[in-house]
C-alpha cells in the first residue's frame, strides 16, 4: 500500500511531483549554466587527452583514445541529461 501525504488535498496532482525540483530551477538559473560548462568542459578534457601527444600523461597512444573517447561520451550524456533537466 503506498505511502499517503500528510495533508492530503485537491492540488496534489501526478503534475505536481516536481513542483519542487522546478521551483529550484528557476531560482538558481545559474546551477545550469554551471553544469553545462562543467559537461563542456568534460568534451574538451576529451579532445585534449586526444590531441596532445604524451604530455603529462604517459599512456600509450592506444589508453589514450580510450581515456578521450569515455571522456567525450560522458561529457556527451551529462550535456543531455543537463539540456533536458534545466532547459526544458
Amino acid at each position: 500500500m503506498p505511502p499517503h501525504p500528510p495533508f492530503p488535498s485537491d492540488d496534489d496532482g501526478p503534475d505536481d511531483r516536481f513542483a519542487d525540483e522546478r521551483v529550484n530551477a528557476r531560482a538558481r538559473p545559474w546551477v545550469g549554466y554551471f553544469a553545462l560548462a562543467l559537461s563542456l568542459a568534460y568534451c574538451a578534457l576529451g579532445v585534449a587527452v586526444a590531441v596532445v601527444p604524451g604530455g603529462r600523461l604517459p599512456l600509450s597512444p592506444t589508453a589514450r583514445h580510450v581515456l578521450a573517447g569515455v571522456l567525450v561520451v560522458y561529457g556527451a550524456l551529462r550535456v543531455r541529461r543537463v539540456i533536458n533537466r534545466y532547459y526544458r
